[in-house]
């Protein structure tokens, strides 16, 4: 099976870039390798990351991590970069009962994890200092690292690669030619690899050929994305996804891989009449709302699905009542008890 991605003329005309791209990456690493010892951060840590950017299921994953080890009466603590934030520094997200940061400061991700875990999440460039403050409040921690598998700096107990089944490695390029974020060969890092969105159609034999063609020491995990429900935003309210069926609706969304999404509309036979898409973390305004609304009527829908990381933007803002709602998605792996016998072999837990 050839990698899918873009058209090969955008992918010739970028691969100057990416040849530069690549001496970058390679200078990175024996920076690391030769300069730079991992540092701990004192409390058993899980990396979770991917070889592509953005799209792979990653924050879903990282809240489903975030309650297993909750059920375990554990302490997790969510370390995250909170891109497109318009904040830096430490910055603390929210936990039980507190108050919350607003997501232009906090970002989309980390808000998300907060609200759906209930944990404490530091949004912080430098994952140490990040760390160093919540030990002072958190002491026994279990650090789960979101968007860590580049972070070379901070030693982990467990690295998790994810892979998405539907998209797992683009056109084969790295950026800006194609998606990824490292060569496939840095496949042979990750301490287990989980297969996320394994409920879509994907090239099982083919995927699992080649990953295990770059590391065939770690074991593999597929994980499901289920969808739960619509919330309604912002009252959030929930309602059972067989009262959307066949009805006519506008999806609106702001993230990586809108295709999925349209995908999971399909599956509940939720009827897409129009789509309508922004950029990746687009921060919502009053103006888009209203868009959205005149466009859902104009196409003869009778309400908005969006996502719940576009969810999360909308609640400051003025939305009638029942026209958006939002589709709740929860990952879990399919071998659950295997999953974590996995991590209390590999993690203090």
């Amino acid at each position: 099976m050839a990698f899918p991605g873009r058209h090969v003329f955008l992918t010739l005309l970028l691969s100057p870039l990416e040849a530069v791209y690549r001496v970058a990456l390679l200078a990175r690493r024996h920076y690391f390798r030769t300069f730079r010892t991992p540092q701990e951060l004192g409390r058993p840590t899980i990396k979770v990351g991917n070889i592509t950017v953005g799209g792979t299921g990653k924050t879903p994953f990282v809240i489903y991590l975030a309650k297993l080890l909750q059920r375990r009466s554990l302490q997790p603590v969510v370390l995250t970069r909170g891109f497109g934030r318009r904040s830096s520094g430490v910055l603390k997200v929210g936990n039980t009962g507190g108050a919350q940061l607003p997501v232009a400061l906090a970002g989309d991700e980390p808000r998300l994890i907060s609200d759906q875990v209930h944990c404490p999440v530091y949004v912080c460039e430098d994952r140490q200092a990040g760390a160093m403050a919540a030990l002072r409040e958190y002491p026994h921690a279990t650090f789960i690292l979101d968007d860590a598998y580049q972070q070379l700096a901070i030693y982990s107990d467990v690295t998790l690669l994810l892979i998405d089944a539907t998209n797992p490695f683009d056109n084969g390029h790295l950026l800006p030619a194609g998606r990824l974020r490292e060569p496939l060969h840095q496949i042979a890092r990750a301490d287990a690899i989980v297969v996320t969105r394994a409920d879509h159609p994907f090239e099982q034999d083919w995927l699992i050929e080649t990953l295990k063609k770059y590391n065939r020491a770690a074991p593999f995990f597929f994980s499901y994305h289920e969808v739960v429900g619509l919330q309604e935003v912002p009252d959030g309210s929930w309602l059972d996804t067989a009262e959307f069926r066949g009805r006519p609706v506008t999806a609106m969304s702001g993230i990586a891989n809108p295709a999925v999404f349209r995908f999971d509309l399909a599956h509940q036979q939720i009827v897409v009449r129009h789509q309508l898409f922004f950029p990746d973390h687009h921060i919502y305004s009053q103006q888009d709302i209203d868009r959205a609304l005149r466009e859902a009527d104009n196409y003869g829908s009778d309400l908005i699905v969006t996502t719940e990381k576009d969810a999360v933007k909308m609640t400051k803002l003025r939305i009638p009542s029942q026209k958006i709602y939002a589709l709740g998605i929860e990952a879990r792996v399919e071998e659950e008890e295997q999953f974590l016998q996995y991590l209390k072999m590999s993690v203090d837990l």
